[in-house]
C-alpha cells in the first residue's frame, strides 16, 4: 500500500469517527427511550403511590392557667371554665383538660365542679369528669346538694349529672352512696341504682 493510499484510508477513518461520535447522543438517547419503552410494556402503570391515611394526632392548640366564660344573648355568665393545662388536638371536638373546674347557671339552680381530669366539648354543654370528681348543686332557696365520684358526666341546658361508677351524696346532713347516679333538673330528682346506702338525719 503506497504512502498515499494509507493517508487516504486515515482521513477516512477519522471522518467515519468524527461523525460516529457527533451523532453518539443522539443514538444513546433512542436506545434509551427503547429500553425505557419496555420496561414500560412489562411492569404495570403507577400513577401515585400513598400509605395508608392516617389520622393527625398533632395538637391543634395548647392553654396554659387558662379561663373561659360563655354569655347568653343577654350578656350573663352562663358557664365558667378554669384549667391548668388543655390541650385540643387537631380535628378533634373536644378539649383535654388538667385540674379542671367550672361553673354553670341555669334559670333554678347554681353549679360548681372539679376534677383532675376533664373532657369538655366544643360547644360547652358537655364536661365529662374523671378522678375526684367533686359536684356542689345549689338552689335558689339556699339548699346544696353535694355529688363525689371518680366518674361523672354533667350536661347544660338541659341540666343532668349521671355516673356508672360509684358516688357519694350528700344533702344537708343526710348521705347516700351508690353504684350510679342520673340527676335531672328538670324534674329535680336524683336516681340511685346499685347497693344503695343511706344515712339520715333524726329529726
Amino acid at each position: 500500500m503506497s504512502t498515499s493510499q494509507i493517508r487516504q484510508w486515515h482521513t477516512w477513518l477519522l471522518g467515519w469517527l468524527n461523525h460516529l461520535l457527533g451523532h453518539a447522543p443522539l443514538a444513546l438517547m433512542v436506545l434509551l427511550a427503547i429500553a425505557s419503552f419496555a420496561i414500560f410494556k412489562q411492569g404495570p402503570l403507577v400513577l401515585f403511590e400513598s400509605s395508608p391515611a392516617t389520622e393527625n394526632q398533632s395538637a391543634g392548640y395548647f392553654l396554659n392557667q387558662f379561663t373561659a366564660t360563655e354569655y347568653t344573648q343577654e350578656g350573663k355568665a352562663r358557664t365558667t371554665l378554669l384549667g391548668q393545662q388543655a390541650e385540643h388536638p387537631m380535628g378533634a371536638k373536644e378539649m383535654h383538660i388538667e385540674q379542671l373546674s367550672f361553673s354553670a347557671d341555669s334559670e333554678r339552680t347554681h353549679y360548681l365542679g372539679s376534677a383532675r381530669k376533664g373532657l369538655v366539648q366544643d360547644d360547652g354543654k358537655q364536661f365529662t369528669l374523671t378522678s375526684h370528681v367533686v359536684i356542689d348543686k345549689t338552689t335558689p332557696t339556699g339548699g346544696t346538694t353535694h355529688f363525689e365520684g371518680e366518674r361523672m358526666v354533667f350536661n347544660a341546658n338541659p341540666d343532668t349529672i349521671t355516673s356508672d361508677t360509684p358516688v357519694r351524696i350528700q344533702n344537708g346532713k343526710n348521705t347516700f352512696t351508690a353504684n350510679s347516679l342520673r340527676y335531672q333538673s328538670a324534674d329535680q330528682q336524683i336516681r340511685l341504682n346499685g347497693r344503695v346506702k343511706m344515712t339520715l338525719e333524726r329529726r
